[in-house]
């Protein structure tokens, strides 16, 4: 029964547990299938018996034998539901820790994210907007080191990928840009690439909070972060 020891394997239980189950299962199936092939065996026995002079006898002997046909039709039809029962309970717990995963390194991701990009100065009102253009473009992944999960950027540079630090990748690559530089606060951004309000000031407000001149002027001003603040909204 390999694929029931597999199928406990992967539901995480014990080698000893495993073993047990495995070898009291065998025994059940062996020890059933068994006593019906000797059942079997005695009934044709006395089919082939010359002295066997019973009027009838030998109908009986095959009704019997079409019985015992039948169950162990049934013992292997069972043991057939069952392993697909497990197979099913597998599948289910696969997903369920898939499932998991994908929900851990999103989280992993979304907060490295926002601790980077707060460290490099970026308004809190624009960071969900920063994630939303970060993850767009497909380079940041979650790294696992035992226990411990990181999220980290993964570059090509002449040909070879270079795996980064989150906090490097967002100092060196994002911020640094005309695009990064749209989401620092007035202190720490020099204007060029600024959110422009009506009058041609900075602003800090929200993109529901602005009214259309004001929406107007960011789209002149900085399309990518008047896309990406309409997309946070």
């Amino acid at each position: 029964m390999d694929w029931l020891r597999e199928m406990l394997k992967s539901l995480g239980v014990d080698e000893k547990r495993i073993e047990e189950i495995v070898s009291k299962a065998e025994d059940d199936k062996e020890s059933e299938i068994a006593g019906l092939k000797q059942k079997n065996s005695e009934l044709l026995g006395k089919l082939k018996r010359k002295d066997d002079g019973e009027a009838g006898k030998s109908v009986e002997l095959e009704e019997q034998i079409s019985e015992l046909k039948e169950q162990l039709a049934r013992v292997t039809k069972e043991s057939e539901k069952t392993r697909k029962a497990l197979e099913k309970e597998r599948d289910d717990y696969k997903t369920l820790a898939t499932n998991e995963q994908t929900a851990v390194s999103k989280l992993v991701l979304d907060n490295g994210l926002t601790e980077a990009l707060t460290k490099a100065g970026v308004r809190k009102e624009l960071l969900p907007a920063a994630r939303a253009l970060l993850k767009e473009q497909g380079i940041l992944s979650v790294k696992s080191e035992g226990d411990i999960r990181k999220a980290v950027a993964k570059l090509v540079k002449d040909g070879k990928e270079e795996e980064i630090e989150l906090n490097e990748y967002v100092e060196k690559h994002f911020i640094s840009t005309d695009t990064g530089k749209a989401f620092l606060s007035p202190s720490g951004n020099s204007g060029a690439g600024g959110v422009v309000n009506s009058e041609g000031g900075s602003t800090t407000k929200k993109w529901a909070d602005m009214n259309l001149r004001e929406r107007t002027a960011l789209h002149k001003a900085n399309p990518v972060l008047a896309a990406e603040l309409a997309k946070a909204n």
